[in-house]
């Protein structure tokens, strides 16, 4: 899927640089350090775990490098810290060529430690994200009233985040009409999980989260986790709760099916037409509260 505009960035950047530069300057920091973060590994294991950049930083940098960082300084350009590690047995990753990271004063690292040559002496700095050895010291990490400021500011999301969330939800809903396609086929819980894959070109670490995929008394499980390989006979309903990411964003997506008419379809129909006319209601200014509590109703 292509980029998103340009023009979106650039006001969603200015937009979270004037935000950030408030909350600094209340919290009486002068300068903001978000690392995207590093996989650990299994205790007797040299193998990561799969990894989720932190989201602060995504915020600013649409990329998800482990080891990289960006600095935030008020009133200069944000300083992007680009990890690419000289390395052997692995592809370095490339730097990004997008249009948005003409925004940003880049500096390639070969080690996240590096990243301590960058920081300017003299400021208070405050680190939000993961804290590891190789950049503990740098400022103070994950201050409370910054923080919680900061996290309360995301909550309000620009056009440019808006555009990703839908690009998120567009992926997911290609997705769940492959699996809706393979469940009918007579697919198991495997054959439609990897069909939900190869509609959004995806592995399963692209996901913003693990899929459920349920077919039958398995739909009963709140979180159930497996994948079976043979399909139940006659399999009658399946339920799947899958997502898909766009540049940090995540789109969370749950639908039901049933395999033939009957009660069990009547409802699932009944539902979703209860769905569709609260998603009608929904309008600028309308409390959460209220759209539940007609939910309910």
């Amino acid at each position: 899927m292509d980029a998103a505009p340009p023009a979106l960035y650039a006001d969603h950047l200015a937009t979270i640089s004037a935000r950030t530069a408030a909350a600094l300057d209340a919290a009486g920091f002068g300068g903001l350090i978000l690392p995207s973060g590093l996989p650990p590994c299994p205790v007797f294991d040299d193998n990561p775990y799969p990894f989720r950049a932190n989201p602060h930083f995504r915020l600013w940098a649409p990329v998800a490098e482990p080891g990289s960082f960006v600095v935030v300084r008020p009133g200069e350009r944000p300083k992007l810290l680009f990890h690419q590690p000289a390395d052997y047995w692995h592809q370095p990753p490339e730097l990004p060529s997008e249009p948005w990271i003409d925004a940003f004063d880049v500096e390639v690292l070969r080690d996240p430690a590096e990243a301590r040559t960058f920081v300017q002496p003299g400021r208070r700095w405050a680190v939000v994200g993961e804290r590891h050895p190789a950049w503990d010291g740098l400022g103070e990490s994950n201050p409370p009233a910054l923080l919680s400021r900061l996290d309360w500011e995301r909550a309000a999301k620009t056009a440019y985040e808006i555009e990703c969330l839908a690009r998120a939800s567009a992926l997911a809903a290609r997705g769940h009409a492959a699996a809706a396609a393979a469940f009918r086929s007579g697919g198991s819980e495997y054959d439609i999980h990897a069909a939900y894959l190869r509609a959004l070109r995806a592995a399963d670490d692209d996901l913003p989260y693990r899929s459920i995929v349920a077919l039958d008394r398995h739909g009963a499980v709140l979180h159930y986790q497996h994948l079976e390989r043979s399909p139940p006979s006659p399999g009658a309903s399946f339920l799947i709760d899958a997502g898909a990411a766009y540049a940090g964003y995540a789109s969370d997506v749950t639908r039901t099916h049933a395999q033939r008419p009957g009660p069990f379809a009547d409802l699932v129909a009944a539902l979703d037409a209860e769905q569709r006319a609260l998603a009608s209601a929904v309008r600028p200014g309308l409390e959460y509260c209220e759209l539940h509590l007609a939910a309910h109703a």
